[in-house]
């Protein structure tokens, strides 16, 4: 009996329920993936992660968002504390620049994406630079407890950040794990909530890496009011899954039972991350080229080598760029880009075109969406014209070819 009570009572089996709680709490709170079990004490921060504990991203130990530690893995370090108080007060600048409109997100992405690079260089700036990088990112993250409480229209920009981290790959490792999390968590939300709509311009922001994470987009398919509010969203992530790999069509049930029987989710190379057969600048120059060269005498030889450039994986990132750097400064164009678009359409098979049409339509929709919720609307006449350009080539795109505008897309008073 006493042998008995010993193996329920012993250091091992206190050891083996302190890690069940662990891996309890983890699920509960997201925020404590930062701190890890080193296996003779308490949590710590920045050690080996959680033993028997699945990431944010629905991939176990060992999976792609949930790798070695912060300080060694590229990604932010284990707690602000780890940070001496002039990288803080940097950091904190930085944030102010931000949110008081003298950096924009691009500006603050393309900086941290240069720290981020100088962890290698070795020499005193570089490491500072690197660990303002680390500090940022993990700071950001580990923000999201309060972020209810912000108001919506710094909240708005928080959401297009976030994404951004995700996106570029400046958060790594757990920090990657807690920030996915965090964006299913807020789209977990009732609709029409700030932290709902947080959830969903975070996801827009990085919608086009859910193909290297499939158990996480099929996590995102199962929250019932998404599909709801935003069905061209969630057609994009199914079209993201179905792409990916066969198993990421399976049922949802089917795809969280395979996390434990696999230790990475399936990856695929994407537009600008290296991977693929044709290098990502070469695709880009071309495409530069086409549209900086396009006219209505040369249209069908520059659609026909445009179709033959871009392939689906390109699609977001080509709509993304008609839209926000052509369309929305260059009205005059508008016919042009219109006649070209339908010379794609022309070209392609029928599925991809509509594929297309969906990304076009969702960038015009983010695009106009991102001008009405911003705060110099009001003030800046750039903004106002854009955004008057986009109205009328949302009109172009849809009520000229008789498709509605629905409420859900773009709210019209």
């Amino acid at each position: 009996m006493r042998q008995s009570s010993a193996l329920h009572t012993g250091p091992v089996a206190y050891q083996r329920r302190f890690k069940q709680t662990c891996a309890a709490c983890v699920h509960v709170f997201p925020q404590l993936a930062q701190y890890a079990f080193d296996g003779d004490g308490p949590p710590v921060a920045g050690s080996a992660k959680l033993p028997g504990t699945l990431d944010p991203a629905g991939a176990p130990d060992g999976g792609a968002a949930s790798g070695g530690e912060y300080a060694d893995g590229g990604g932010a370090a284990g707690t602000p504390s780890e940070f001496s108080g002039d990288i803080e007060n940097e950091c904190n600048a930085y944030w102010q620049k931000l949110y008081q409109n003298e950096m924009t997100v691009p500006e603050i992405v393309r900086m941290l994406q240069r720290f981020q690079k100088a962890g290698d260089a070795g020499d005193a700036v570089a490491s500072r630079e690197f660990k303002i990088y680390q500090c940022m990112v993990f700071g950001f993250v580990d923000e999201y407890k309060f972020y209810r409480e912000w108001p919506e229209k710094q909240l708005l920009l928080t959401s297009e950040l976030f994404g951004a981290l995700i996106q570029h790959s400046l958060a790594t490792d757990r920090v990657l794990g807690v920030a996915l999390r965090c964006v299913l968590d807020a789209l977990r939300h009732p609709p029409g909530t700030k932290m709902f709509r947080f959830g969903v311009d975070a996801l827009s922001q990085f919608r086009t890496r859910l193909a290297e994470w499939p158990q996480y987009g099929a996590l995102i398919l199962q929250i019932p009011d998404l599909a709801k509010h935003e069905p061209e969203l969630v057609q994009f992530v199914r079209s993201e899954l179905e792409r990916a790999s066969p198993s990421a069509a399976h049922p949802p049930s089917d795809v969280l039972a395979s996390l434990h029987g696999s230790g990475k989710p399936d990856r695929v190379p994407l537009p600008g991350r290296g991977g693929g057969s044709r290098g990502g600048h070469n695709i880009q120059d071309t495409i530069l080229f086409i549209m900086n060269n396009v006219t209505f005498d040369n249209l069908d030889m520059h659609a026909a080598d445009l179709v033959n450039t871009l392939d689906q994986d390109w699609f977001p990132w080509f709509c993304h760029y008609l839209v926000s750097k052509r369309v929305s400064q260059e009205p005059n164009f508008h016919g042009l880009y219109n006649a070209l678009i339908d010379r794609l359409a022309y070209h392609q098979h029928p599925a991809l075109t509509r594929l297309f049409s969906r990304n076009l339509l969702y960038e015009t929709y983010a695009c106009i969406n991102k001008y009405l919720n911003s705060e110099n609307i009001l003030v800046a006449p750039t903004e106002r014209s854009h955004l008057k350009n986009l109205g009328m080539w949302l009109g172009q795109i849809t009520l000229a070819k008789d498709i509605p505008i629905k409420h859900r897309h773009l709210s019209l008073k």
